[in-house]
């Protein structure tokens, strides 16, 4: 099971070796810590500054933490859409809280106020690690935190609607009635036929 394990090794001395002062004959040994870790990260917290041009984030690690170099790869986030923003221009890494959640937030074109519409974010299970190296759980059906236990290591993926005064809640990118065209990087709303079903 996952978990940080000591392990104590007991040994006795043979009998032509003098006893150790204070311990008697025999040795005991302590050997840890011991991190077994098989648990990737998941995001149990987001929420957009449309303003300020931020995507704020909250990661989840419950094992020796996330692995920085991966959270600071711009790469590793991409915006979809026909309002999409610019791409990632600065990330920012804050301090891990005892509960192993860790802030990331993401400067969006020089911090360049969104414009309204819709835009979806990803965010790649294949980019994301923590220490020991597993990889994002990031599969999203509409509330956090993420994560599947059917598909552990998946990639991130919600769209948000953007109006004057208002910022969607995130939306699986899997279920509205808007679907991502990557060919065109933008929303496409597919022909009705009748109410969609759960």
């Amino acid at each position: 099971a996952d978990g940080t394990y000591f392990i104590a090794i007991t040994a006795g001395l043979p009998t032509n070796v003098p006893p150790v002062a204070g311990r008697g004959s025999v040795l005991v040994t302590t050997i840890g810590p011991l991190v077994i870790d098989t648990v990737g990260p998941r995001i149990v917290g987001m929420a957009l500054e449309p303003r300020k041009g931020r995507i704020l984030i909250d990661f989840r690690e419950t094992g020796d933490g996330l692995d920085p170099a991966t959270l600071t790869n711009p790469s590793n986030y991409r915006l979809i859409g026909h309002a999409a923003p610019g791409g990632v221009s600065g990330v920012f890494v804050g301090p891990q809280s005892l509960f192993g959640i860790r802030r990331i937030i993401l400067t969006i074109d020089g911090g360049r106020p969104f414009r309204p519409g819709r835009f979806a974010l990803r965010i790649s299970a294949g980019g994301i690690a923590d220490i020991a190296g597993n990889p994002l759980d990031g599969a999203f059906g509409g509330r956090f935190p993420s994560g599947s236990r059917r598909r552990p290591g998946s990639g991130f993926a919600a769209w948000y609607e953007l109006k004057r005064n208002h910022v969607s809640r995130p939306f699986p990118t899997h279920r509205p009635a808007f679907s991502i065209a990557s060919r065109h990087s933008r929303f496409e709303q597919p022909a009705k036929s009748g109410p969609a079903r759960s």
